[in-house]
């Protein structure tokens, strides 16, 4: 794992990266962060291919080491642009109970981020939120008992932001942040290393689906 803090103050985001063998992906990434992001932020690159373990349980575990006020939890297949992050900060600021913000894109599984983007300040409210690039407090990862490390590689983000609804804040998409998404390169280094991604597809719909069927019947 790599630590950098980016600033002299303490920072108010901690930006995570969990790289998996995509170098080209992850240096294009990592080089937009650096020359893109004026809010002071602390950068943590974990590099998952050779444990590879559960995306959420690395998030969990980088998010329990942090002390910043916010998280930012940004895929390494993505290029963003000047402002991205104050933006999304400022969201926070105002619109009451915000609890999770994203922007939005090219290219994402969640189409409520395929969202025309605008000069202008827009703030859509949106039922669920890609982890590709997603802002939330810290303090609601605790309180909503982070992320549901029964997951693999589909799921663990939607299960999170819907425990982040139930707990009484909003979803929010910024339209004037675009950032531009590749899409699916860790899930191509995956296939070569012989993971069956249906299998692991099925499986994450079957952990969201007791999920859904239980807070359903709360």
């Amino acid at each position: 794992m790599h630590s950098a803090d980016c600033t002299m103050k303490k920072p108010r985001t901690e930006i995570i990266l969990v790289k998996y063998n995509n170098f080209a992906y992850e240096y294009e990434t990592v080089m937009s962060v650096l020359e893109c992001t004026e809010e002071p932020y602390n950068l943590t690159i974990y590099d998952n291919y050779e444990n590879d373990e559960n995306l959420s349980t690395v998030w969990n575990r980088l998010i329990g080491r942090s002390d910043a006020e916010y998280i930012c939890l940004l895929n390494t297949d993505v290029n963003v642009q000047k402002g991205w992050l104050s933006k999304l900060l400022a969201v926070f600021d105002r619109e009451a109970h915000t609890g999770a913000v994203g922007p939005v894109t090219n290219s994402c599984g969640v189409k409520l981020h395929l969202v025309d983007p605008t000069a202008d300040y827009k703030v859509f409210d949106v039922t669920d939120l890609s982890a590709f690039c997603i802002v939330f407090p810290r303090h609601l990862w605790l309180g909503v008992g982070g992320f549901n490390e029964e997951y693999h590689l589909y799921g663990e983000d939607s299960e999170f932001v819907a425990r982040i609804i139930d707990a009484g804040y909003k979803l929010k998409i910024r339209s004037d942040v675009f950032i531009y998404h590749y899409g699916g390169k860790s899930m191509e280094v995956a296939k070569e290393r012989g993971k069956d991604i249906d299998k692991i597809r099925q499986k994450s719909k079957s952990t969201y689906k007791k999920f859904y069927e239980s807070r359903n019947n709360n």
